[in-house]
């Protein structure tokens, strides 16, 4: 087992560092360049410093996080397996019922449909044989007015699970997209850069990389061999 670390005297060194760092606002001179450069190192010996110090504790944090979570991805695999399956099969009845329901609305529809032109066309022929000719031809002109039907019965429930829809859009045409967002049409906001692409070619192109609506940005930094 590793020395337990002393936190507060890192806290209490940092504290100093920031302290003497804050003390020169900006850097005038040479002299000060260098006090300045002598903080950069000290920071840079004592992340190593810690980085080395917690490195075992933080394998053996990670190990044992791994193997918890490979025990609980053995332990819960076969019950995601049977949700995934009881949950299709589910699916399958609740589509084959509300499917078979709506048919069974659209005939209904129809049918009423059919019963009321019958009764129009009654209506229309007694008028007609009364010699009423105009309201029969009325009638024959009117809308048909069907007794409304009444609503499927619900599907299925079991307590404790309800059915629902999830909506998920698919690129399936990026020139497209990125020409309707060009002019205008759809918000930029719809895509996202490949920064790890644009990252790569900047780095091996550096000043050279030329593409319409990127910038090179030139980072200077200074490193610390400790």
């Amino acid at each position: 087992m590793s020395e337990e670390l002393n936190t507060a005297k890192f806290n209490q060194h940092a504290l100093a560092l920031r302290e003497q760092m804050g003390a020169i606002e900006p850097i005038s001179n040479d002299q000060e360049f260098q006090v300045i450069g002598s903080v950069l190192k000290d920071a840079a010996g004592n992340v190593k410093s810690l980085e080395a110090h917690m490195a075992p504790q933080i394998a053996d944090a990670h190990a044992k996080h791994k193997k918890l979570t490979a025990l609980r991805n053995t332990l819960t695999a076969p019950f995601k397996q049977i949700r995934v399956e009881a949950d299709k099969k589910l699916t399958v009845y609740r589509q084959e019922q509300q499917r078979i329901a709506a048919e069974a609305q659209a005939k209904a529809g129809k049918e009423a449909r059919e019963a009321a032109e019958a009764i129009r066309l009654e209506e229309a022929a007694a008028l007609e044989a009364e010699g009423r000719t105009d309201l029969a031809d009325a009638v024959l002109e009117a809308p048909v007015m069907a007794e409304p039907v009444a609503p499927p019965p619900p599907v299925a429930t079991v307590d404790g699970l309800s059915g629902r829809k999830t909506y998920k859009a698919e690129v399936i045409d990026m020139k497209a997209l990125c020409k309707a967002i060009g002019d205008g049409s759809q918000p930029v906001d719809l895509v996202t850069a490949n920064s790890s692409a644009l990252n790569g070619m900047a780095r091996a192109l550096k000043s050279n990389l030329n593409i319409p609506g990127v910038k090179v940005i030139v980072k200077e930094s200074t490193s610390a061999r400790v």
